[in-house]
């Protein structure tokens, strides 16, 4: 699976005319590169799509967002044909509490359940 199109800008103007003329010649464009935005993009590129993802914050972020995948995030990055890049890079996680900030406990997700990244 190729890639035929695929961009992301960094963009941090507040100038509308200079915006659209930087989109108008894609099929698809996505405001936002998470995880979402971004895996969004890959597969509309994948299947051919002329597809641009402009982030408004420069740089990458530091910060952990999508730290935790879920079951269908997993699905998904496997339809996509990318979970066994993200799995050599990640680790896995067999157990998540989720407690207040007083520290009153919320909700545990038990993972040790699952055998395999594959056995999804």
């Amino acid at each position: 699976m190729g890639l035929t199109y695929l961009d992301i800008y960094l963009y941090s103007g507040s100038n509308l005319r200079e915006l659209l003329r930087l989109v108008e010649d894609y099929d698809v464009v996505i405001v936002g590169a998470g995880l979402a935005g971004l895996s969004l993009g890959f597969a509309l590129a994948s299947k051919g799509r002329r597809t641009c993802i402009i982030e408004g914050k420069a740089g990458v972020p530091r910060s952990k967002r999508g730290l935790t995948l879920q079951p269908n995030g997993m699905m998904a990055l496997r339809e996509m044909g990318l979970l066994d890049h993200v799995t050599r890079i990640g680790s896995r996680v067999s157990r998540v509490d989720w407690h207040e900030i007083g520290g009153k406990p919320l909700m545990t997700l038990d993972y040790s359940l699952k055998e395999e990244w594959d056995n999804l």
